[in-house]
């Protein structure tokens, strides 16, 4: 395979938390990038997915995110798993082969703290090229699995108002690391232990899972002419066997779904919302043009 390189659209400067959290983030999108092709959708709060691309004309929209391996618990925001959910019920309906898939990067050590913000980009982008651990792929079904029985919690959102918050899940991290080493049949049945339960919830329809693992391709980054090869790390990708079949079960018992999750249905589907994706944001003309995947699944 031919050397890729990857060249990140940092921020000028890596001063403070917000600033670092940003190219961190832009790091890991390029990293995405890299891998499997895909362009990125101008966001409008959590209303558009990250990237989208397309594999033999279908679409594939991708939520990535990223989590030190010191905290290591992944963070799902509750207006982004809704609008994500609305929208893939909307576009199953016109095309069963449609897929949301979150890519979940893990980096550094569960013994020390990373710093990032202290960083300059150079040394930024130097200790996510050597400490980028792993990368966890779920399909949605998946992701309902993870979030499963998890507490919705709240924090503040200073962005919105001072009276305004932000919901999320936070699954324990243990979970994406049964996935990433284990079986899937004993990952599932260790994952379903943490959520106070023995058997997978028959209104999430999944059935069998599949699991597929490779080891990263020769990368670098590239920062200002400096090149910084990025460290071979795990990918594996965790989907139902027969997406097909799960995608039908999805549009019949979306809501029983939504239910189980205590995930509001009030979505692009309902009133109060357009059934027109493109009025939420408009993909990337280039996203069919999109480089093939650089990793061979």
């Amino acid at each position: 395979m031919k050397k890729v390189v990857i060249k990140p659209d940092f921020l000028s400067s890596n001063q403070g938390v917000w600033r670092s959290n940003a190219n961190a983030e832009e790091f890991f999108l390029s990293l995405w990038q890299g891998l499997f092709g895909g362009e990125k959708i101008k966001q409008i709060s959590y209303s558009a997915p990250d990237l989208l691309r397309y594999e033999k004309d279908h679409p594939i929209y991708t939520e990535v995110k990223s989590v030190a391996k010191k905290r290591s618990n992944p963070k799902f925001h509750y207006d982004q798993v809704k609008h994500r959910s609305s929208q893939l019920l909307v576009e199953l309906k016109e095309n069963p082969e449609v897929r949301m898939e979150w890519g979940i990067f893990r980096y550094g050590s569960s013994s020390k703290n990373m710093h990032l913000w202290k960083e300059y980009i150079p040394g930024l982008t130097k200790i996510l090229s050597e400490q980028t651990k792993e990368l966890l792929i779920l399909d949605q079904p998946l992701l309902y699995l993870l979030i499963y029985n998890e507490s919705l919690k709240q924090r503040a959102d200073h962005g919105r108002g001072k009276n305004d918050f932000e919901q999320y899940w936070e699954p324990n991290g243990k979970k994406i690391s049964f996935l990433h080493n284990e079986p899937s049949k004993e990952a599932i049945k260790k994952i379903l232990a943490l959520s106070g339960t023995t058997e997978i919830p028959q209104e999430l329809g999944i059935e069998s899972i599949v699991s597929k693992k490779i080891i990263l391709p020769t990368m670098y980054c590239e920062y200002r002419g400096e090149k910084f090869p990025i460290t071979p790390f795990e990918i594996t990708r965790v989907g139902v066997k027969n997406y097909k079949k799960w995608a039908e079960h999805f549009i019949k018992n979306h809501n029983s779904i939504f239910k189980i999750l205590n995930l509001e249905s009030n979505g692009y589907h309902q009133e109060g919302f357009s059934i027109d994706i493109g009025d939420a944001y408009e993909p990337p003309k280039e996203a069919r043009k999109s480089k093939v995947s650089n990793v061979p699944f």
